[in-house]
């Protein structure tokens, strides 16, 4: 009922933002993300306008909505990605990476898009740990956006996920599924999808043979036809 009350909702989401800005205790800056978090969820582009939005002279004139999807106000939970402590920066990454998958973050949105998503692949680039598994659902999320499908293809970030998963069997199972996940939808950008070599095709071969939980042999699988889809006279 709260969120269905737009000042009420305003309010929340600028109570939020001043906590995320001014207060640095980590207990407090887990609960109050953890409760964005789960206000999201539901119904995500609602619920995102609802708290953050931020309203324009266009919108309010009846124009079209923008190409980059809703103007939001969330810079400082972007801001967070950097947090030292790991429970702070999990939760502060997913939700910017929510977020951004459907719409802007702040009035520097490509900066914002490119810390998220860098800090997700310098997360996901080592040795899996307890931030390996966000960083991957973050980056899941992230590439349901074209802007930051465009911004991985530029970095040839697809080495990353490679890497990833060339380490398929240290990874848990769910970190395993957001890693072949992560590669599908990255795929549908046929800009990424050209940088598909034998290495990466080897590698997906690998983790079929490693015979994964039945969802990843579906998603890998999945990922080598959207690869051949984009080109039919490739070999």
């Amino acid at each position: 009922s709260l969120l269905r009350d737009g000042d009420s909702a305003r309010n929340l989401g600028r109570a939020v933002l001043n906590v995320c800005t001014a207060v640095s205790r980590a207990p407090v800056l887990v609960y109050v993300l953890d409760l964005v978090q789960r206000a999201l969820i539901p119904d995500l582009s609602t619920r995102a306008e609802a708290l953050f939005g931020e309203p324009t002279a266009d919108l309010l004139s009846g124009a079209v909505e923008p190409e980059d999807g809703l103007h939001l106000q969330a810079g400082p939970i972007v801001n967070l990605t950097g947090n030292s402590n790991v429970q702070v920066q999990n939760l502060a990454l997913y939700i910017s990476a929510l977020l951004i998958s459907v719409g802007t973050t702040g009035r520097n949105k490509d900066a914002d898009r490119k810390t998220v998503l860098t800090t997700s692949l310098n997360l996901i680039n080592g040795q899996p740990d307890q931030r390996t598994l966000p960083a991957l659902q973050s980056l899941a999320v992230l590439l349901r956006s074209g802007a930051v499908r465009n911004l991985f293809a530029e970095q040839g970030a697809i080495k990353v996920l490679t890497s990833t998963l060339d380490r398929f069997n240290s990874l848990t199972t769910d970190a395993q599924y957001q890693a072949a996940l992560s590669l599908w939808v990255a795929c549908f950008s046929p800009s990424i999808s050209a940088q598909v070599d034998q290495a990466v095709l080897s590698t997906l071969v690998a983790v079929i043979r490693a015979k994964p939980m039945m969802r990843v042999v579906r998603l890998v699988l999945s990922t080598i036809r959207v690869v051949l889809s984009q080109d039919e006279d490739r070999e």
